[in-house]
């Protein structure tokens, strides 16, 4: 994913609350690219990504309200459009 990858590795194990949902996954890699400074250049937001949660998209699912558990694989795949 470019700027996010370069910032935050390819794999990235993040701790939750047992309540969190996808939109909060996503606002807590926001404040992790806040406090390094690039914010500014990227925003996880879902309306620019697709979100895949053990293999399934999450517009199949809750889409951003979608519980998480623990052990989940969450991939994040941005969308790329050419003009």
């Amino acid at each position: 994913m470019g700027l996010p990858r370069k910032f935050l590795g390819d794999t990235l194990i993040v701790n939750l609350d047992d309540e969190a949902k996808v939109k909060d996954m996503l606002e807590y890699l926001n404040t992790l690219l806040r406090e390094k400074g690039v914010h500014d250049q990227f925003v996880f937001d879902p309306i620019g990504i697709v979100v895949l949660i053990n293999g399934t998209e999450i517009s199949a699912l809750k889409r951003e309200n979608t519980k998480l558990k623990d052990g989940d694989n969450v991939v994040i795949v941005p969308i790329i459009h050419g003009g």
